[in-house]
C-alpha cells in the first residue's frame, strides 16, 4: 500500500515478531505495540521463531538473545544465510555479560537496534515507528509506557 499523509505508511501494514522466552516480556510488548497499530506475532523460542519467519515474514524482528532450541545469536546468523537474512531486527536483551559479545552482535548486518532490558517502550516505539516509516494508529502520538 501507498504510504499514507506525510508520506508515512500505517502501522497496521507492518508486521512484527516478539521472539522472547519470558512470557510477561511478550505480553508487555505485545500490548504495546497492537495499541500502536501494528500487526503482531510471537515464539518463545528460536526453532519457532524461524519457522514463524519463514512461514509469515516479518517487516521486522524484535530478538532476545537467550532462547531455548536456538539461541538468538545463531537464529541471527541462520537468517541471514538465507532468503530472511534482509528482516531488520532490534535486539532485546538482558544485560550481556561478554562486553566484547555485544559489540559482535551490535555489527551483525541486520540488527538495526539494541536495547537492554528493562526497556523504555516509549523510546522503543518511537524507534520502530521512526525505522519502518509508520505513524502511530493514536493521532500521530506514540503511546509508550
Amino acid at each position: 500500500m501507498a504510504p499514507e499523509e506525510g508520506g508515512l505508511a500505517s502501522a497496521a501494514e507492518k508486521r512484527i515478531l516478539i521472539v522472547d522466552d519470558e512470557p510477561d516480556i511478550v505480553e508487555v510488548l505485545e500490548v504495546l505495540l497492537r495499541k500502536e497499530g501494528f500487526q503482531i506475532d510471537t515464539a518463545t523460542d528460536g526453532q519457532a521463531a524461524l519457522q514463524q519467519v519463514m512461514s509469515q515474514r516479518p517487516d521486522l524482528i524484535l530478538l532476545d538473545l537467550k532462547l531455548p532450541k536456538i539461541q538468538g545469536l545463531e537464529l541471527l546468523r541462520v537468517l541471514q544465510a538465507n532468503e530472511a537474512g534482509d528482516v531488520p531486527i532490534f535486539i532485546i536483551t538482558g544485560k550481556m555479560s561478554n562486553r566484547e559479545t555485544e559489540q559482535v552482535v551490535r555489527l551483525e548486518p541486520n540488527v538495526k537496534g539494541f536495547y537492554t532490558k528493562p526497556v523504555n517502550t516509549g523510546l522503543l516505539a518511537m524507534n520502530i515507528h521512526t525505522f519502518l516509516g509508520t505513524k502511530p494508529a493514536t493521532r500521530g502520538k506514540s503511546l509508550g509506557w
